[in-house]
């Protein structure tokens, strides 16, 4: 019988694509034969998640851990021996990997946010309707625009897209790249401020603002490539160093789930294919496919029951 539950965004037989840190914890706890203690749950159980976010930890006497990093390590310290906890370890070389892991995952998990969350095509096309097989109506709504909000707010801190109101500049962008950009802007300033006339001529100022708009995502994408790129090679250069598998799972895992088949608009596996095809295959080979104890969805009976004793 598991003793802890950990609560992934989920349909009840597996895991959402975008919910990495979930996946890499069912592979790890898997690959180590942990099951007996540590269970994956997938049924997007946020209702009982202190901070409304999954995957959560929970415990006896239901304590809570939330995150990767602190779920990981927890089951880390957990499942350790009396001999390994002993064991002697290059102090310098374990924060290293800890402060690498925390970067690593933080970086792909941006990475991931704007796939699926702030890439229109991704999220209207594919992300924002899964959600139906998450969560009951009408609780299905607000979750996948909580997330967009959050994605936005963490690609335009990193200068992956652009916000005239908030962040006018992307932040290292190629100069050719703001050049265009700003052109960009300005053909949009332009179109929005022309008088309409009639229907034709506003179809066709709709028309120029749509390929202007489908231009700033090809902007975008370049730039999530370019952090994919700067992510990769600092993988490649501090691994030799490191020679920690489970950390280079965790590159292959987040590559995997950003090359799912059913995104509409599969920029990052058209790229990985093309500039690594090494890793790419790597990638590919990965078997994600772990079997994991079938969960109930949760009821909409359970969901506003947590909602309303929530706001008593």
């Amino acid at each position: 019988m598991s003793h802890y539950k950990i609560f992934a965004w989920g349909d009840g037989k597996g895991i959402a694509p975008f919910d990495v840190s979930s996946t890499i914890l069912n592979y790890l706890i898997n690959e180590r034969t942990l099951n007996e203690t540590f269970k994956i749950v997938p049924n997007s159980n946020i209702f009982n998640s202190h901070s409304g976010r999954l995957p959560i930890l929970i415990g006896p006497e239901s304590f809570q851990i939330e995150g990767f990093a602190e779920i990981w390590n927890f089951i880390v310290c957990s499942s350790q021996t009396g001999d390994e906890k002993v064991e002697r370890v290059n102090p310098a070389l374990q924060i290293l990997r800890r402060a690498y892991m925390d970067e690593i995952t933080r970086d792909l998990n941006t990475i991931t946010l704007y796939n699926y969350f702030v890439v229109k095509r991704n999220y209207e096309g594919f992300t924002r309707g899964s959600f139906k097989e998450y969560l009951p109506w009408p609780t299905q709504y607000k979750p996948p625009l909580d997330f967009r909000h959050h994605a936005q707010e963490l690609c335009l801190n990193e200068g992956i897209i652009d916000d005239d109101l908030v962040n006018p500049k992307y932040n290292f962008m190629a100069p050719d790249l703001e050049d265009e950009l700003q052109q960009l802007r300005k053909e949009e300033k332009n179109l929005r401020e022309t008088p309409v006339i009639n229907d034709m001529q506003k179809l066709e100022i709709d028309k120029q603002l749509d390929i202007i708009s489908q231009k700033k995502y090809i902007i975008a994408n370049m730039q999530c490539i370019k952090k994919l790129k700067e992510i990769i090679q600092k993988h490649e250069e501090i691994m030799p160093t490191l020679d920690d598998k489970i950390i280079h799972t965790i590159l292959l895992i987040y590559l995997r789930c950003n090359i799912e088949s059913q995104l509409p608009e599969n920029f990052i596996s058209i790229w990985l294919k093309r500039e690594y095809p090494e890793l790419n295959e790597e990638v590919s080979e990965l078997n994600l496919s772990e079997s994991m104890p079938e969960s109930n969805k949760i009821s909409l009976t359970t969901a506003l029951g947590s909602y309303v004793s929530q706001i008593i």
